[in-house]
């Protein structure tokens, strides 16, 4: 095969989504083709133009203004890529100038659902609808778009209009946490980890309303918020209103080697959320083998199998909720079957190393067709 240059537009930080699309890179330099990756936030300190993959910074901090535009065309003129790969805030400027130069394959990652937006989001309604009436245009230019869930292709195709056809669904892959998959009795009894940003879409007061029943049965439970966001001090209140403040724990954001440590010594992962594309916390539990019982919602469905490797309960049921933590913490050789599965789930479909590989097929494929 041929060598192609593909221009991958992500963040840069030690997160999933970013360690995701820089083992892409990586996979696809090994392969003999060139890789530019264009990283926002200006962090300078991590360019390297010289190097394969070449590293450029935005001249913004998010790739939004007009010298964006001028700097991505000129690395489009330089390189002539084959491919364009955006993520997040890069997208706009790079599906925009991509079709105005003619890349063949312009590619966009789709992450979060319309609905996490609306609920989450303090915008007016005629805000929101400028801003999808934009991401429509834009999408509109893309020759591809990848979902990250099932779920989340079905609200591309129903928000924005996209034909099926342009859709696939590529889940977000993890690199192997490499921590022990501890048994049942090296772990902290009766902890159970709930992570995630603080906000209405992730459901962290459907645990605070499940306390109350837990703790009649289970006295020394204890759950570790770990995240931050506008909720936290309504959330606390409401743990104090309903007298179970002494069993929560309001962590704040962590490292992320420290929140993986946090999720391979708990108990039980616990992800309530009313919304949500994907939950990247449930692949962090299944990786450290850790069952995880969640909302029957979006890509959540996709990831847990429901009495497989955790349990799926509907969104907003504290009761419901609360029976079925008690039901993995209160038997343990159920537990330790889930554990098994959590642990398996992720090394057949979420493990980064050998599922990359699929991936980087898709592209050259994508590539290789456009350019016959």
């Amino acid at each position: 095969m041929k060598p192609y240059c593909f221009f991958i537009g992500t963040s840069w930080l030690d997160r999933a989504v970013d360690n995701h699309f820089k083992a892409l890179g990586h996979e696809l330099v090994e392969r003999g083709h060139r890789i530019v990756f264009l990283i926002n936030g200006q962090r300078v300190e991590d360019e390297d133009q010289q190097g394969n993959p070449a590293i450029y910074t935005w001249p913004s901090k998010r790739p939004e203004n007009m010298e964006d535009f001028t700097f991505l065309r000129q690395l489009i003129r330089r390189y002539q890529p084959d491919c364009l790969i955006a993520n997040f805030s890069s997208v706009n400027v790079m599906m925009i100038v991509g079709w105005l130069t003619g890349v063949p394959v312009r590619v966009t990652w789709y992450h979060t659902l319309t609905s996490q937006i609306d609920l989450d989001s303090d915008l007016s309604d005629r805000k929101k609808q400028i801003l999808r009436l934009r991401k429509r245009m834009v999408y509109g230019l893309a020759t591809h778009l990848v979902a990250v869930s099932e779920a989340a292709a079905v609200d591309l195709q129903r928000v924005f209009a996209v034909p099926g056809q342009k859709c696939s669904v590529w889940p977000i892959l993890l690199s192997d946490p490499a921590i022990e998959n501890l048994p049942a009795p090296l772990r902290r009894p009766n902890v159970v980890a709930c992570v995630g940003r603080l906000n209405r879409t992730k459901g962290q007061d459907v645990l605070i309303r499940a306390l109350p029943t837990l703790i009649e049965q289970l006295p020394q439970i204890e759950v570790e918020f770990i995240g931050e966001g506008p909720e936290r001090d309504r959330y606390q209140a409401l743990a104090d209103e309903l007298e179970v403040g002494a069993n929560c724990r309001f962590i704040g954001l962590k490292p992320h080697d420290e929140v993986m440590h946090h999720m391979a010594t708990s108990m039980l992962v616990v992800v309530p959320s009313r919304i949500d594309a994907l939950g990247l916390v449930n692949i962090e539990a299944l990786a450290v083998g850790t069952p995880v019982v969640g909302s029957s919602v979006g890509g959540i469905v996709e990831v847990i199998s429901d009495q497989v490797n955790g349990y799926l309960v509907p969104p907003d049921d504290p009761i419901d909720l609360s029976e079925k933590i008690l039901e993995l913490l209160k038997n343990p050789r159920k537990w330790h079957q889930f554990s098994q599965e959590a642990r398996q789930t992720f090394l057949t479909h979420f493990e980064l190393r050998n599922n990359v590989i699929g991936q980087a097929n898709w592209y050259e494929n994508l590539v290789t067709t456009a350019s016959n």
